[in-house]
């Protein structure tokens, strides 16, 4: 990301707004419940899926 550090770029990037990633809000949903019934695990080495239910 050599641009991203340029003096040269300064000013000349822009960001769109966000966009809400209903995916990752189930995902963080599922986790946080999670977290609440076992307080004592460690979900960071977790896979966990997310599928859209039709």
């Amino acid at each position: 990301m050599s641009e991203a550090t340029d003096p040269e770029n300064e000013y000349k990037f822009v960001v769109d707004l966000p966009t809400t990633d209903f995916a990752a809000r189930a995902l963080h949903n599922a986790q946080e419940r999670y977290k609440k019934q076992y307080p004592e695990a460690t979900p960071h080495d977790l896979l966990w899926r997310v599928s859209k239910v039709d």
